[in-house]
């Protein structure tokens, strides 16, 4: 498709962000969203659209605000992406639910203990789901950054936790952070060794 045919749109879908568990919820979603490609044809005649979603997120007092952001090549049928928008996030939404009540909290720590660092790409870790709200100046969102223990500068969560589930997901709470151990529905669970 020629240039003149891409265009964008986007949302912020307001959540709840009062309780870890809600952030956790907000955080999975996020996850579960952003990189996403579909190609959506409506109807037999109808439209074709090549739909690629980007996500970002915030914390604004209690409510969880995630930001979606639709590229999209085809023709500018605004009110017919909204339409598989709210389809799509809803069933994400369906899935991110299923992966926080199975969620295991791992560890907790208070917030002095904890500093975010980035880090160079051939150390992001893509299983590693933290809010953007925390990357430091400079910082690759969402991967390109890392919380690590500052009594010993290791990384928190470590490689080993990491391996074991999907995904860990860095739950910021008022007195510090959680680490929960998340295994998405839609993937096979890490082989144990």
């Amino acid at each position: 498709m020629s240039d003149s045919t891409r265009w964008e749109d986007a949302w912020a879908l307001d959540l709840p962000g009062e309780t870890a568990e809600q952030i956790l919820f907000g955080l999975v979603l996020k996850d579960l969203a952003h990189g996403t490609s579909f190609d959506v044809e409506f109807g037999e005649d109808g439209p074709v659209l090549e739909v690629d979603f980007v996500c970002g997120d915030e914390l604004e007092g209690t409510t969880y605000r995630l930001l979606l952001v639709a590229e999209v090549a085809g023709p500018e049928e605004r009110d017919l992406l909204t339409e598989f928008a709210e389809e799509a996030l809803g069933e994400m939404a369906a899935t991110a639910q299923e992966a926080v009540d199975g969620a295991e909290l791992l560890d907790e720590a208070v917030l002095d203990a904890i500093e975010v660092r980035a880090v160079p790409e051939d150390e992001e870790r893509w299983d590693l789901v933290c809010p953007d709200w925390l990357a430091p100046d400079g910082a690759e969102v969402p991967f390109g950054f890392r919380p690590f223990r500052k009594t010993d500068g290791s990384p928190w969560p470590s490689d080993e936790m990491l391996g074991r589930f999907s995904r860990v997901v860095v739950v910021p709470t008022e007195r510090g952070y959680r680490l929960y151990g998340v295994n998405l529905p839609s993937e096979e669970e890490p082989a144990e060794d």
